[in-house]
């Protein structure tokens, strides 16, 4: 399963790689205001790269208001 997913992840563009690997560094779930910080604060562009992760189905939005992110499966975030 690692590597399916390490080809996976591989094949993102590269900004979306990025994000990922940002948001890994944060642990399993981050809350969008931590996110919204990050761009601010770092001039990052984060949340459309982590929605194309969303979509491709290595992201869940969690709650009814989607203020959190989270891996969708524990070795996704093992592996960006």
């Amino acid at each position: 399963m690692a590597e399916f997913l390490t080809n996976s992840i591989g094949r993102l563009p590269p900004d979306v790689q990025a994000a990922l690997c940002t948001l890994m560094c944060l642990g399993a779930s981050t809350h969008m205001v931590v996110i919204d910080a990050l761009e601010a604060g770092l001039d990052l562009q984060l949340k459309d790269s982590l929605e194309v992760a969303t979509t491709e189905g290595f992201l869940e939005k969690m709650e009814k208001t989607n203020k959190t992110v989270q891996f969708s499966h524990n070795q996704v975030q093992e592996v960006s």
